[in-house]
């Protein structure tokens, strides 16, 4: 017989944390649990929590992109493409094509965030009082997304989706700008 253990002690929040709204890592083949900042290559397969990254020719994979991000993103367009991955200090996801062509940005934080998307420049702020987020885009283009919502804005033949994801008690945010053929 088992004596029972009193787990009284554990605060009952703790069990209920809710996950963060979006993250991400990269994580190389050859070094289980390792972390790295950026990988190469072609992406071989993508599910809901993983995309593989490997070398033509080769059956195993370079390097795994594990990430939570919402269900409107759908990576699967990348499979057979050549993308660069990078995650820089842990806040920001940006996976590009070969020709420069952004794919992706996920990015959670406080700060303003300016990005480059197809030489053209987007800024992102977020009011927290009003729980809104401001999207300068390109030609004066201007936006204002509700938490939960997304804002399509295109340039040229290129569409992309800026989807303002979750805004926590501490003024965090969470935020996407996607190729529109990615999001649905």
């Amino acid at each position: 017989m088992v004596a029972a253990r009193n787990l009284d002690w554990i605060d009952e929040s703790w069990d209920r944390a809710e996950p963060p709204p979006v993250s991400f890592a990269i994580e190389p083949h050859r070094e289980p649990g390792a972390r790295v900042s950026f990988a190469e290559g072609i992406v071989k397969h993508v599910d809901e929590e993983r995309l593989d990254i490997g070398t033509p020719g080769f059956r195993a994979e370079r390097a795994s992109l594990a990430y939570h991000l919402p269900a409107s993103l759908d990576l699967r367009p990348l499979v057979g493409r050549r993308v660069r991955v990078e995650v820089a200090q842990g806040r920001t996801l940006t996976i590009c094509g070969d020709t420069g062509r952004l794919w992706l940005v996920a990015h959670y934080g406080r700060d303003t965030f300016w990005q480059s998307v197809g030489g053209v420049d987007l800024c992102v702020s977020v009011s927290k009082d009003a729980e809104v987020m401001h999207v300068a885009g390109p030609a004066g283009q201007q936006y204002i997304v509700e938490c939960g919502g997304s804002a399509r804005i295109s340039w040229g033949a290129r569409a992309w989706v800026v989807e303002f994801v979750s805004l926590r008690d501490s003024g965090e945010a969470a935020y996407l700008i996607a190729d529109a053929s990615l999001w649905h």
